[in-house]
């Protein structure tokens, strides 16, 4: 098997066909078992679309930006470049001036908790891949490693049931924002899992504390109401793209339906739009929870920000 020459989070160029080599960013290593080859699941800056790239075809953005880095008349070029360096400029600047505990060890973690059922015994219940994204810098690995029970005790004592329900929402939240991603790369769609996912995503009860855990959702949100796919790169039969289109409107529908759900659990006061209240009370919720261990924000089950001065 040919060994990665990337990990996830490293910023690198990637060659689509018609396109020029592009600003992007690693979010997951493929390996095909059966040809021994390497691919990449790369996140494109600019057009913020996903693709699936050879090892071949991915090169460092640091090493080669002075010959590929040059201005381009390509639409959203100038803008990706723009997005890449100001995430490297932040990093290099934050990893100078601070301290950053890092929570992103193992892509795939299983979490193992007991708790008492009903009858008094014992049940123990796993939780595998569980990757929350770094509630403290988008720019590491978005896998976490979570704990086992032993370290999520509070004074010696088990998670109870509420809590593990509530943290196995978020892990449903994660997966189905995941294998939504995963379904619409660039190179290729499959509408129908994407689909599938939306709907487990409708009936997922949540509230604004897990939105506020895993932002992330809301921004895929956002982007599958304009979704149209990558047609015209796409050989595809006439009839083909009629059926592709038709379940892309369904897509764009559906993301809609999910995404006023999300907004109705956030009071967005007269005048302000959804984005804006969410964009600040994010960036106060993460002001909050920056310093905690990841067990401690990972069992975080009541908003640090909803806290009276009488509470605290």
């Amino acid at each position: 098997m040919a060994t990665p020459k990337f990990m996830i989070g490293d910023k690198v160029f990637a060659r689509m066909r018609g396109y020029p080599p592009w600003p992007a960013k690693v979010e997951g290593v493929v390996e095909n078992t059966s040809t021994k080859s390497i691919k990449y699941r790369v996140y494109f800056y600019g057009t913020k679309q996903i693709a699936i790239c050879k090892q071949e075809d991915v090169c460092s953005y640091v090493e080669n930006k002075a010959v590929l880095g040059k201005p381009k008349k390509s639409k959203g070029f100038n803008d990706s470049l723009l997005e890449i360096d100001s995430e490297l400029n932040e990093s290099f600047n934050h990893s100078d001036t601070s301290q950053v505990i890092d929570h992103t060890n193992n892509g795939n973690v299983d979490i193992e908790k007991e708790v008492n059922d009903n009858s008094g015994r014992l049940m123990c219940v796993n939780i595998v891949k569980y990757s929350p994204v770094d509630h403290k810098s988008q720019d590491k690995n978005k896998s976490a490693e979570v704990t086992t029970v032993s370290k999520l005790y509070k004074s010696q004592q088990l998670i109870d049931e509420t809590t593990l329900k509530s943290l196995k929402k978020e892990y449903k939240l994660i997966d189905i924002n995941y294998n939504i991603q995963n379904s619409l790369c660039l190179n290729k769609a499959d509408p129908e899992t994407c689909l599938k996912q939306l709907d487990e995503l409708n009936v997922l009860e949540l509230n604004s504390l897990m939105i506020k855990k895993h932002p992330e959702i809301v921004k895929t949100l956002q982007k599958l109401q304009d979704y149209i796919g990558n047609i015209g790169c796409w050989n595809m039969t006439n009839e083909e793209v009629e059926i592709f289109s038709s379940k892309a409107i369904m897509i764009q529908q559906k993301s809609k339906i999910i995404y006023n759900k999300i907004q109705s659990l956030f009071s967005i006061p007269f005048g302000k739009t959804f984005t804006e209240v969410f964009e600040e009370e994010l960036k106060k919720f993460q002001s909050y929870t920056m310093d905690m261990a990841p067990e401690d924000f990972y069992c975080l089950f009541k908003d640090p920000t909803d806290y009276t001065v009488e509470e605290k």
